[in-house]
């Protein structure tokens, strides 16, 4: 509780380091500052908004998938340590392997796009061949460059979505299948409501999950400011606006979700 006090009080001050650190109030010049001067921050923000918006998604359906997979085969366990394994490596050592020159280039042609470990020229162009539309193309795209990140950020949320489907009662899916329901029915009618709550704490772990994240850019900006720049009151008021944004963004979600939800069932 006091290092919280304590960096609020400093994002209103100036940090002056001379012989000893002295705390000169500034009002609200640092957050003007952020928001009317440093264009850099802004440029950052929006990205790391956007890219959150793209991947939370994107790893909620994977790990639903991934975990009505786990639930339909034998030795359940043992998919539950596969899976989570790249959470207590942080999945690291995958993705530094297969972007070594040796393995894509005789596992993967990346093409022009030395970026990616995939040709997704070739992926994006046989997509649209499909008939897809260019929107849908760029997030199928987007999920297949980024699967390293998707699978090493899934892990938890596997394992709830795991446990939540070990807890719906087999004897639902029996009474349904006497009734003639599908198995896409099935999925809407008992699944999905039986998850919900579940879907839910996942959506929260993973927006808190992708904005805390280390590699995010926009908590790379803030390090900066603190620890290379030394200027410890605009980096505190930096971060203060970061995790305002992110609990104004919790909070929507969370009202949209509670409503969906009471909706769904009702």
């Amino acid at each position: 509780f006091i290092p919280i006090v304590q960096s609020l009080y400093y994002s209103f001050a100036t940090i002056e380091m001379e012989a000893a650190m002295q705390v000169v109030p500034a009002g609200w010049q640092n957050y003007r500052r952020l928001l009317f001067e440093d264009t850099e921050f802004r440029q950052i923000l929006l990205p790391a908004l956007g890219d959150m918006a793209l991947n939370v998604p994107i790893i909620l359906i994977f790990s639903v998938l991934i975990a009505a997979f786990m639930n339909r085969l034998p030795g359940g366990v043992i998919f539950q340590l596969i899976f989570f394994i790249p959470v207590i490596l942080s999945a690291g050592i995958v993705p530094g392997l297969m972007q070594g020159d040796i393995v894509r280039a005789v596992v993967v042609d990346a093409g022009a796009d030395s970026s990616s470990i995939f040709n997704m020229q070739f992926l994006e162009g046989f997509l649209q061949l499909t008939g897809m539309g260019s929107g849908l193309t760029g997030i199928i795209s987007y999920a297949i460059d980024n699967i390293f990140q998707v699978l090493g950020s899934s892990g938890i949320q596997i394992l709830v979505f795991y446990m939540a489907l070990k807890s719906i009662p087999a004897s639902l899916y029996e009474a349904s299948s006497i009734e003639g329901a599908t198995a896409w029915e099935a999925f809407w009618k008992i699944t999905f409501p039986m998850i919900l709550p579940q879907f839910i704490v996942n959506a929260v772990y993973s927006i808190i999950d992708s904005f805390a994240n280390s590699n995010n850019a926009v908590i790379q900006k803030i390090h900066q400011i603190n620890f290379k720049s030394l200027d410890f009151g605009f980096g505190a008021s930096a971060a203060w606006l970061y995790f305002a944004v992110i609990i104004a963004i919790l909070a929507l979600v969370m009202f949209v979700l509670t409503r969906f939800e009471r909706h769904y069932h009702a």
